[in-house]
């Protein structure tokens, strides 16, 4: 049975995987178990470990303790901490654990809805970055890495964002905001308003510091 047989039946997203997988030939040897997390394909409680603890995805404690400086509510800081260990719900995750048949970007339907296209490239997501960031620093915005983007985001480095103390509060306010507007979308039918939404973060993000400041001021005893 040929791949054109099963064309009507199946999405494109799902055709495109199955014409990327190489058909057995002659040579290559039978299938066999190995250990995905190792170069050898061989078991170790070291890889096992790193893998438990996403130390194969990044370098945890690191980001851990970045993530908990953010001056914000403790269900962004738990959105960052998915984000970097790549376990929010995109098309990408969903189709992985079986939950979807397609990738493709619910907002735009340019591409693959990875968390990094949810956040930063889908056109509704930029839209709102060009708002909240001045034009001279979009180009190195767009430059960085995905995980360098997210950390020095919430980092505070001004170089990619604004020369001023709510910048990383912002851009996390922002990163959640953008996710929270495409699940309503998706899920609620709620436009994905850029313009509103930018607006909000900059109000959300100046309510948040204020409270963690508060926090944080010195009880005095009596």
């Amino acid at each position: 049975m040929g791949l054109e047989s099963i064309v009507p039946c199946l999405p494109r997203e799902t055709l495109e995987k199955i014409a990327t997988v190489p058909p057995p030939r002659i040579g290559m040897g039978s299938d066999s178990l190995g250990w995905r997390w190792e170069d050898n394909r061989k078991f170790t409680t070291r890889s096992a470990y790193g893998a438990l603890c996403g130390e194969g995805e990044i370098n945890g404690a690191v980001y851990w303790r970045q993530i908990w400086k953010m001056s914000v509510p403790q269900r962004i800081c738990m959105f960052f901490w998915l984000a970097f260990h790549g376990r929010l719900l995109t098309n990408e995750e969903r189709v992985r654990r079986h939950l979807s048949v397609s990738i493709r970007c619910s907002i735009c339907s340019t591409g693959p809805e990875s968390i990094e296209h949810a956040l930063r490239l889908c056109s509704k997501a930029r839209r709102v970055w060009e708002i909240l960031i001045p034009p001279s620093k979009l180009s190195l915005f767009d430059a960085l890495s995905f995980e360098d983007w997210l950390l020095q985001g919430i980092r505070n480095v001004a170089s990619i964002g604004t020369r001023d103390d709510l910048w990383s509060t912002r851009f996390a306010v922002t990163c959640w905001l953008i996710w929270k507007s495409c699940c309503a979308q998706i899920l609620g039918g709620v436009d994905f308003n850029s313009e509103g939404l930018a607006r909000h973060c900059r109000g959300a993000a100046v309510e948040y510091a204020a409270a963690h400041a508060c926090r944080q001021v010195p009880r005095v005893s009596i």
